[in-house]
């Protein structure tokens, strides 16, 4: 089943920790968080920001995110890892909870290598359709907000936005743009 819920994480780190708190991520958590049933789908380095860490994550549903998390927060691993983890991080709240637009389910295969990432909020000046359509032209991926609630006690934005992966030529008015390298240990496997 092809994942109904896509996070975008980004988490800015305390100057000098990423390589250790990745190194921590890459052995500790993702084949604990897989097998909670939680999808790591794509782990990153900020080429832009030595002190950024990005990751992709995916459910199949609200309900199946909801059991996730919980069993990993909850957990062993989490307890004996998460003090640490945590005392490597300035921000890491700033996440998205997105969906794959209609017809193209799951997160698009331009994850796999380096990726860049362009963020519009939609609002008065722009609108949904005309960036999908955009982002169409211009060769990249799409991934739109959510609409559902958030039904975990982590932050989540709540701001309605537009993700671009990949493409070229793209509109201008974007709220972030990110270029990124997968880690060493890139999740998809």
């Amino acid at each position: 089943m092809a994942d109904e819920i896509l996070e975008l994480r980004q988490y800015t780190l305390k100057p000098g920790t990423r390589d250790g708190f990745i190194a921590r991520f890459e052995r500790e958590f993702l084949d604990t968080q897989e097998a909670v049933g939680i999808h790591v789908l794509g782990t990153f380095v900020d080429l832009d920001d030595a002190d950024r860490f990005v990751w992709f994550r995916g459910f199949p549903s609200l309900e199946e995110r909801e059991q996730s998390l919980a069993a990993f927060y909850g957990g062993p691993v989490w307890a004996a890892w998460g003090a640490e983890t945590n005392a490597d991080l300035i921000d890491s709240d700033d996440v998205l909870m997105l969906r794959p637009r209609p017809g193209k389910p799951g997160l698009p295969v331009s994850v796999f290598g380096e990726l860049a990432v362009r963020v519009w909020t939609v609002g008065s000046d722009l609108d949904e359709a005309s960036l999908v359509t955009a982002i169409d032209a211009a060769g990249g991926d799409v991934l739109l907000t959510h609409p559902g609630p958030n039904t975990f006690r982590l932050p989540v934005r709540d701001d309605r936005v537009v993700v671009a992966l990949g493409g070229d030529g793209l509109p201008g008015g974007d709220l972030q743009r990110l270029r990124l390298a997968p880690t060493e240990r890139p999740a998809l496997r």
